[in-house]
């Protein structure tokens, strides 16, 4: 369910996919939730953020190429509190984490491209720590008065595209 309190705004966390990197201008993840473009997309006309919600402010703190430790060190700080507060949060993370630099470096935690065993599981349990601190800070009531609604997203499928063993595409 979407946000229903009389002050509305949006603060946008993450990497790349919330920047926009690599879209056309007005095709980002986060500039198609804040206003579709119809002519692309015209089965959401009006379907978007700021067609539910005309007063809804947005604050990007999103960074190309952030990783958890990156949202943890940076973006929360810069978060207003106060009247200013978001209502509702996005996060997209954990693609820098997995593909870092397509196993040109060997993998490490915060880069964990090419990882086996106990290293995977080590990675994995460091990156989910950092992600549930995120949440904590967003949840945090002594920080924020108000609930923030979070959503999180990773919509970035390596999976569509070529790569070659040097990270270049």
């Amino acid at each position: 369910p979407l946000p229903t309190r009389r002050h509305l705004s949006w603060v946008v966390l993450g990497d790349s996919i919330s920047t926009g990197y690599g879209s056309s201008s007005g095709h980002s993840y986060v500039s198609l939730l804040w206003r579709n473009d119809g002519t692309w997309y015209p089965a959401f006309c009006a379907r978007d953020l700021e067609s539910f919600f005309p007063d809804l402010q947005r604050l990007n703190l999103a960074q190309n190429g952030a990783t958890t430790r990156d949202v943890l060190d940076h973006q929360l700080a810069a978060i207003p509190t106060g009247a200013s507060q978001p209502t509702l949060a996005t996060l997209t993370i954990g693609g820098n984490e997995l593909i870092h630099d397509y196993g040109a470096s060997p993998p490490r935690d915060l880069a964990a491209y090419g990882c086996a065993g106990a290293d995977c599981e080590s990675y994995s349990y460091s990156f989910q720590a950092r992600l549930a601190a995120i949440f904590d800070f967003l949840r945090d009531r002594s920080r924020f008065r108000e609930p923030i609604d979070i959503y999180i997203a990773d919509i970035y499928d390596p999976a569509t595209e070529t790569f070659s063993p040097t990270g270049r595409m």
